[in-house]
């Protein structure tokens, strides 16, 4: 008799996978399911509908009928707040591309904020910092930091490199390359000399 109700704790802890047990309340539900599927594949299907519908109208109206067309769908359209211009060394946030069917359509609001927003961070101009203390992101003195915070800081031109010099040799291999051949030469072709003319 101690073997019989040992499992029984286990037994509980089980999810219930029974479907026989309430079947019409099963099927109630997925009645109310299968009729959100339909009614959201209708309204899909309409949309496409109105879309293409759109598109042919388009095709048809002059440049002056468009260009009318367009203001007006502009007005209409749920707006995100113009970019504002950034701060020194503000970091730049996506705004991702999920969900941008609700921005579109300004159903929440959530999507349609403006994302260049300076955080607490970054409302401070950071150009009085010191140097070393000018970083986009992250604190100060912080591991995983690095050396260049920014491209207008320095200049990356590479002045000793070969094709910044401005030597004989230089431009021997550069007129001897084929594209490049008559590159300094600005005569017409048949000016040249030698040449009979007409």
């Amino acid at each position: 008799q101690a073997g019989v109700h040992e499992n029984d704790g286990s037994d509980i802890e089980l999810i219930d996978d029974d479907d026989e047990k309430n079947e019409a309340e099963e099927y109630e539900l997925w009645k109310i399911r299968e009729l959100k599927r339909i009614k959201r594949d209708k309204e899909e299907r309409l949309e496409r509908q109105k879309e293409l519908e759109l598109v042919e109208r388009r095709r048809m109206m002059t440049d002056q009928e468009r260009e009318e067309d367009d203001k007006r769908m502009d007005a209409g359209s749920a707006k995100r707040d113009e970019v504002k211009a950034f701060n020194f060394l503000q970091k730049y946030y996506h705004r991702g591309g999920f969900f941008q069917d609700k921005a579109r359509t300004g159903e929440e609001p959530l999507y349609n904020r403006d994302y260049h927003e300076p955080t607490a961070e970054e409302t401070f101009d950071k150009s009085t910092l010191p140097k070393a203390m000018q970083l986009r992101r992250g604190q100060f003195g912080k591991k995983g930091q690095v050396k260049h915070t920014h491209l207008t800081e320095a200049d990356t031109t590479d002045m000793s490199a070969a094709w910044s010099q401005h030597s004989k040799v230089t431009q021997k291999y550069q007129e001897k390359m084929a594209a490049a051949k008559s590159v300094h030469v600005f005569d017409r072709p048949g000016s040249a000399s030698g040449s009979t003319g007409h």
